[in-house]
């Protein structure tokens, strides 16, 4: 920013607050789902496979969301954005509480119209934040994004909560639509850019970008996918996977929250790391992915199960702050809204496969430890190729 045109100290603060509260209310309605599958299973003989295309396809209309909302809050501003999501979510929920078990109402309730809401919401938070502050960006995301994944474990025991008081699940869809969907309202409400108040950072923001070497995002998206792979099998079945190893559902859902932990400190130790050694930070969190869910295929008692989710989660999160970190150092400010949500089709696309294809492994074998073996092989895969490519790959950028 020019000088004259800094953001007030003050308001940055309040942006990023609201932007946490609306990520943990996003975070929770997607990363939380794997709390409502033992009751939709029980309740209307849902598959596993049923299940798992829900959470997949809302994975998908997720990064389609983030890709639109990209362009329109630069037009229309990040508030007007995110509003429009929070009445996708309300809308979503609603119709799923009034489906009376029908798979396919459900599925355009949660998968498309809750995944339209998450991605407005994510990537309205995620191109504001950075421009009110000028040191740590890393960090700064990270912060942000940590209320995306301490959502999961927020939701997983708001929902196991309702259960408890012998809520069925349709009613269960009614309370978290009005609650959650409310929540995420007002913070739109206070989400505000600061170009808006400054005509020369807004003329600027106008600015069209001009790429000499649109292959310098190849790495990040191949990232993105190879990161998030496993461990979108991981969140969308821990339930099942600790039902699996014979632990009561009450353990299992339990599993929910270490998850959540790892996911939220994940995103700020890995944008913190990401801010000491750059790029190398992305190659360095698939392979410790890698061993993380490698961990899943041995017989563990529960203190290591937990730590065992807490490790997958914590790299897991990392994905998705060293991505736009990387945009950052690279670019500027702006690339973030323009190009993370490019990079995030990679993350939507292991959302439809990775969960599909685990529970599909699940159904045929009774055992998740094929689709652990995958995931591994997945991100030792996206460990070599971007540690290749990065090295060589020096991002380009004109302005005209």
């Amino acid at each position: 920013m020019r000088e004259g045109c800094l953001p007030n100290a003050n308001k940055g603060m309040v942006v990023l607050i609201v932007s946490v509260l609306i990520q943990i209310c996003l975070g929770g309605s997607m990363y939380g789902w794997s709390a409502y599958v033992p009751a939709l299973r029980q309740a209307f003989a849902f598959s596993a496979f049923q299940t798992n295309v829900i959470f997949g396809c809302t994975v998908a209309f997720f990064v389609f969301a983030t890709i639109l909302g990209g362009k329109w809050q630069e037009s229309w501003g990040p508030r007007r954005v995110a509003l429009l999501g929070s009445f996708f979510y309300y809308s979503g929920y609603l119709l799923a509480a009034f489906s009376q078990g029908n798979f396919y109402a459900i599925f355009i309730g949660i998968a498309l119209f809750s995944g339209i809401a998450a991605g407005l919401g994510f990537v309205c938070v995620m191109a504001t934040v950075p421009k009110w502050f000028t040191r740590n960006k890393g960090f700064i995301l990270g912060v942000a994004l940590a209320g995306y994944g301490g959502g999961c474990a927020v939701m997983a025991n708001y929902v196991q909560r309702l259960f408890s008081f012998d809520f069925e699940i349709l009613q269960v869809f009614t309370i978290v639509g009005l609650s959650v969907g409310s929540i995420y309202f007002v913070s739109s409400l206070f989400l505000t850019c600061p170009e808006i108040e400054c005509p020369h950072a807004k003329q600027a923001s106008q600015q069209p970008y001009v790429f000499t070497e649109y292959s310098t995002l190849i790495p990040l998206f191949l990232g993105m996918f190879t990161g998030t792979f496993g461990g979108l099998i991981v969140s969308g079945n821990l339930v099942p996977i600790g039902l699996n190893a014979h632990f009561s559902q009450e353990m299992a859902v339990q599993a929910i929250t270490f998850f959540a932990i790892g996911n939220t400190f994940g995103r700020m130790m890995w944008g913190h790391i990401s801010d000491k050694i750059g790029w190398k930070s992305i190659p360095l969190c698939l392979f410790m992915q890698a061993l993380s869910v490698a961990c899943l295929l041995f017989p563990m008692p529960l203190y290591a199960f937990y730590a065992t989710t807490f490790l997958v989660g914590l790299q897991y999160g990392g994905n998705f702050v060293l991505a736009p970190a990387y945009l950052t150092k690279r670019f500027d400010d702006r690339a973030v809204g323009r190009l993370y949500p490019l990079i995030l089709v990679g993350f939507g696309i292991a959302g439809f496969i990775g969960p599909t294809v685990g529970g599909r492994i699940h159904d045929i074998y009774s055992t998740f430890s094929y689709a652990f073996v995958l995931s591994v092989g997945v991100a030792l895969i996206g460990t070599f190729v971007t540690l290749c490519m990065l090295r060589e790959k020096q991002p380009k950028l004109i302005q005209g």
